[in-house]
């Protein structure tokens, strides 16, 4: 059985993670969902809130493990994992990547080859007028991150969304294949996926190649559309029978 560290998204805490963390927990896993600074119930202010900050803060739940652990993050969670992994890497069993963002040394989301024309994310977001912070169309919330989820878990989720701040986005990753290229990683590949979409995921994990991709016929949030699967996907990487 394995230590599992569950790394949210943007705009989202460790709350997303109670049904996969419950299910986990009952396969005989030690889960252990994160709230990033500034999220959920780990208040920071809104300049806490960067790549750096955030792995900075999985590393010290790192170092107070006696063990591996296995990292899984979802959308931005993903840049959060890679970097975390880079700086520890003797303490990261593997690296789950579910419909995240998996960029490749010295590269940021905003970089033209990470372009998604199809995601229907862009149009619904916006900046304040500092630029400090990334604003989402609350209309669009449902049919973005939870058009598939049952309808509690949706309005929930909704209710609890946060701040985001804008700096993660435009970050440059600084990986190494001594470190962070030596740990195997896969890919969790959500094909209704509706903010990063199934082309740019499939563009993602070509680039950096993966370990195993497994497709779940879902949109951006599986933690809520089909946790089971996700489960069982996580609970597989996690036994080494990927």
């Amino acid at each position: 059985m394995a230590t599992i560290i569950l790394i949210h998204g943007a705009w989202h805490g460790a709350w997303c993670w109670n049904k996969v963390s419950e299910r986990l927990r009952d396969l005989g896993h030690v889960p252990l969902a994160l709230d990033l600074p500034g999220h959920g119930d780990n208040p920071k202010p809104l300049s806490a809130m960067t790549i750096d900050r955030y792995a900075a803060y999985v590393c010290a739940v790192l170092e107070e493990m006696d063990g591996p652990a296995l990292l899984a993050g979802h959308s931005m969670g993903g840049m959060v994992i890679s970097q975390a992994a880079e700086a520890m890497p003797d303490r990261v069993q593997g690296l789950a990547y579910i419909c995240a963002v998996l960029l490749g040394n010295g590269e940021t989301l905003q970089d033209a080859e990470y372009a998604d024309p199809d995601s229907r994310l862009a149009g619904n977001i916006g900046f304040t007028p500092d630029g400090s912070e990334v604003t989402l169309n609350s209309e669009a919330i449902t049919e973005l991150f939870y058009h598939d989820c049952p309808t509690e878990d949706a309005a929930r989720a909704a209710s609890l969304l946060c701040r985001q701040s804008a700096a993660p986005f435009a970050t440059a990753l600084h990986t190494s294949a001594e470190n962070y290229g030596r740990i195997p990683r896969y890919y969790v590949e959500c094909r209704n996926d509706r903010v990063l979409t199934p082309s740019l995921q499939k563009r993602m994990y070509t680039h950096t190649p993966c370990e195993q991709v497994f497709p779940l016929d879902c949109g951006h949030s599986p933690f809520f559309a089909m946790p089971d699967e996700l489960t069982a996907i996580l609970d597989k990487i996690a036994n080494g029978d990927s």
